[in-house]
């Protein structure tokens, strides 16, 4: 629960942060309103949902390749990283407006308000890579970066369109919800660590992948620009 002061007109929640009576400590908005920051849970959960098949099998069929890698720059920096960086988004709803890590304090609200929005338009876009890179690979997918024992090459799907769905949905994700929240913090962490860490752990399944399926992978690759992150259909990206 968010501990809320109350005064004659705002309720103060959080760390510094002033919302009307009738508003949602939640939300920062009148209850019947669609704010980035509803917008932002709302969407988190139904992927969350969405994701739940998938996930418990890349759970199940983690770790069953023929060799694992076990190093943690690898397999477990980007996930805790991650996890700070969604750490780190939801406190920033709870800043206070006049704070200097907060996007929007010298912004006129119709600007902050084109900002949060287009971030909550970045974050549905990750979120709809993240799912659909999973998805993509079926039974191909593990929670970890390794290839199984029975793994097949995916170029279908979301594949189509960058190497790693799962990686570019991440970040588009955690870009968007900074962008949204008014992060200034969040939005640096996932440029500054989340992005290369997941680029490098990118980089070793493409190894592994290049080992396993030689020119047809290079070639499949090439087709689409060696885009890892950035999908091919934005004029320009890695």
């Amino acid at each position: 629960m968010v501990a809320c002061r109350q005064s004659e007109a705002f309720r103060q929640c959080g760390v510094g942060r002033r919302v009307p009576l009738n508003a949602d400590p939640l939300g920062g908005g009148p209850m019947n309103e669609i704010t980035p920051e509803r917008a932002i849970v709302i969407f988190g959960v139904v992927a969350l949902l969405g994701g739940i098949p998938i996930g418990v099998q890349g759970l199940r069929r983690r770790g069953t390749s023929a060799t694992y890698e076990s190093r943690f720059w690898i397999q477990r920096a980007p996930q805790l990283a991650l996890l700070l960086n969604v750490v780190l988004i939801e406190r920033a709803f709870d800043l206070s407006p006049e704070s200097l890590l907060d996007l929007f304090a010298h912004l006129p609200s119709a600007i902050s308000s084109l900002i949060a929005w287009c971030g909550v338009v970045l974050y549905v876009s990750g979120l709809a890579f993240l799912l659909g890179g999973w998805y993509s690979l079926g039974t191909n997918f593990s929670t970890d970066a390794e290839l199984l024992r029975d793994q097949t090459l995916t170029s279908s799907g979301f594949y189509r369109v960058v190497l790693h769905p799962a990686y570019s949905g991440v970040v588009q994700a955690l870009l968007g919800a900074g962008l949204a929240s008014g992060s200034l913090v969040a939005v640096i962490f996932t440029a500054a660590v989340v992005g290369p860490l997941g680029l490098r752990r990118a980089r070793y399944e493409e190894a592994l992948l290049v080992k396993r399926f030689g020119e047809q992978y290079e070639n499949y690759a090439a087709s689409i620009g060696w885009r890892r992150i950035v999908p091919r259909f934005v004029p320009f990206g890695f």
